[in-house]
């Protein structure tokens, strides 16, 4: 088969694997509606589509609310009446169509991390939108947190209106530290969070330090290990020091999960491996593990974020890593495969040039070789006869270039049997 005639096929296989993929994602059936319109002798099939905001038939509120707007009871018995026909002569009821209401509101921001000095006063922001059809008023709550001021705490906003919310975190009387804490935004029917990680760290700092978390322990079960890669650094050149290093994992409300302390000696800078063992009484949710650096008067800071899952959600996430890398392994496979082929395509459409290569070759060298080497020859010979019926069969030479490149290495064989 031709490289040119399999590539398709390949190409295709590849492209069938990602469509298998997407539709593997799919969630429910479709919920498209064709209608049949015929006109003459010639049948036109339209394709109608609920939500494009037009209302046609046969669309109606009662299979897409989205366009043609809810029923109303009014409808309902009109639709009976009509139905019913009869000679009354009177028309259908009015309708009444009542527009669908949609509400919800955007964040800008699922997480704020704040960082600062003690006895600093520190700003953040973060925008709330409204995509809902009608005004809405929201309120903004914090959790009980005497350094943390949210301005404004109520706001209304039209129809796709944004405003802006300032954070303000004071450390003037705040010990160094980390901090979790929720923003709440509330509105009649929504209820959305954002979580704020505020560091607060020593005015004066030694030992600074950095936290990794490596992907596999973003998102674990309660009762796993999380583990972690701290790296910390002298910043004004002490060096052989013994720190304390504290190390807290909290939640979004303050609350303390577990925390561990100790000691360790420096030179200039180290990165070492830490787990901690989850409860396995923690909750589903978002957590921040921080870790401290004690010397002296100093205190440095740095958290990160992980979540704890359902052991549903961590299935997900298993079968979808499997699927990836089924997928990347098949994509190189395809390479390779195209690759060989791809070879081998050129070394049939370059047949005619090997062959008068090679035959030129033993002219020069077949007097001079040994027997040996005149059974290497011949073997060359013998299997660039093969190739090149491979060719022609092929497609990838004319008949009139196999017959002649055969005949030359026929001769050359000939030659070599004398």
């Amino acid at each position: 088969m031709r490289f040119r005639e399999i590539l398709p096929i390949i190409i295709i296989a590849a492209l069938a694997l990602n469509l298998l993929f997407i539709l593997s994602t799919i969630k429910g059936p479709l919920n498209e509606k064709v209608t049949t319109h015929s006109v003459g002798s010639i049948n036109l099939t339209v394709e109608q589509v609920c939500g494009d905001t037009y209302c046609n038939s046969p669309e109606s509120c009662s299979n897409c609310a989205n366009d043609c707007g809810v029923c109303s009871s009014n409808e309902s018995s009109g639709a009976a009446s009509s139905s019913s026909g009869g000679g009354g002569g009177g028309g259908a009821a009015p309708v009444e169509i009542i527009k669908e209401v949609k509400t919800g509101i955007e964040v800008s921001q699922e997480l704020i991390k704040m960082f600062l000095k003690k006895g600093e006063i520190s700003t953040a922001e973060f925008s709330i939108k409204n995509i809902g059809t009608d005004p809405v008023i929201i309120l903004i709550e914090n959790s009980e947190n005497n350094m943390l001021f949210i301005s404004p705490k109520a706001l209304s906003l039209e129809s796709n209106g944004t405003q802006k919310v300032k954070i303000t975190v004071s450390a003037k009387e705040t010990e160094p530290g980390i901090y979790p804490a929720e923003i709440i935004i509330k509105t009649k029917d929504i209820v959305k969070k954002v979580n704020l990680i505020i560091e607060i760290e020593s005015e004066k700092v030694i030992f600074d330090l950095t936290l990794d978390i490596p992907p596999e322990s973003r998102q674990l079960l309660a009762g796993e290990e999380l583990t972690f890669n701290p790296t910390i650094f002298s910043i004004t050149g002490e060096l052989n020091k013994e720190i304390e290093i504290f190390y807290v994992i909290k939640d979004f409300s303050g609350n303390i999960i577990l925390q561990e302390t100790e000691k360790l000696t420096i030179k200039d800078q180290l990165t070492f491996l830490k787990r901690l063992k989850l409860p396995q009484d923690i909750k589903v949710g978002k957590y921040v593990i921080a870790v401290s650096v004690k010397y002296k008067e100093s205190f440095g800071v740095t958290s990160n974020v992980f979540d704890v899952i359902t052991i549903e959600k961590a299935s997900v996430i298993s079968s979808n890593k499997i699927v990836i890398g089924g997928s990347m392994i098949f994509l190189f496979l395809i390479i390779i495969i195209s690759s060989l082929l791809y070879h081998q395509h050129l070394k049939l459409l370059n047949i005619e040039k090997t062959t008068q290569k090679n035959l030129s070759e033993i002219s020069i060298r077949h007097i001079e070789e040994s027997p040996v080497e005149m059974m290497k020859i011949k073997e060359k010979l013998n299997k660039q006869i093969k190739v090149l019926r491979q060719s022609y069969e092929e497609g990838y030479i004319t008949k009139n270039s196999y017959i002649k490149c055969k005949d030359r290495l026929d001769g050359a064989l000939q030659k070599l049997n004398k």
